[in-house]
């Protein structure tokens, strides 16, 4: 699962998030667990210009490892230098509102531009959704404030056309 929050305006943005998922990170066969954190800015052209990753905890091969992201010295810094430009202060991630999608089951989701593929032109995503239980995520990127797309399940090597159509509204 992933949550996040962020700004953006035309002079660039800055992303914030956390994530959890479930893979095999040692090739043993057998799925790992981990949770890290990240922060991540951009100019105006979309270039990134600072990335950093915590990895919060992973149980790997059996051992459990966790650092404590409160702590600046456990932040890998990918590149770049922070910007404090575009905090989050009172602002709201969350801007948009998607419906149509409550009877889509536990997964990972694109919204796509309508009668598109994103198979073949990955252009056509406009944002992403997770649904866990009750907890769900949506981002939106689209150009519009809003509009009705397709949903697309994100498979683990393609994407597939979930049948349902879902309607994006800015908060």
């Amino acid at each position: 699962m992933i949550s996040g929050g962020g700004k953006a305006d035309d002079s660039g943005g800055y992303g914030k998030g956390y994530m959890s998922a479930s893979m095999d990170l040692d090739g043993d066969g057998t799925d790992d667990n981990m949770t890290m954190q990240y922060e991540e800015a951009w100019d105006g052209t979309g270039a990134l210009t600072y990335l950093a990753m915590c990895p919060e905890k992973a149980i790997y091969g059996g051992n459990v490892m966790t650092a404590d992201c409160s702590l600046s010295g456990n932040w890998l810094v990918q590149g770049g230098t922070a910007d404090s430009t575009y905090q989050e202060d009172s602002y709201s991630a969350q801007a948009y509102s998607v419906s149509g999608v409550s009877s889509l089951a536990d997964g990972s989701y694109h919204l796509v531009i309508s009668s598109s593929n994103p198979n073949n032109n990955p252009e056509t995503i406009v944002g992403y959704g997770e649904i866990r239980g009750n907890d769900s995520f949506w981002d939106f990127w689209g150009a519009d404030s809003s509009g009705s797309f397709d949903v697309w399940t994100i498979g683990s090597s393609s994407m597939s056309d979930s049948g349902t159509d879902a309607t994006v509204a800015a908060n």
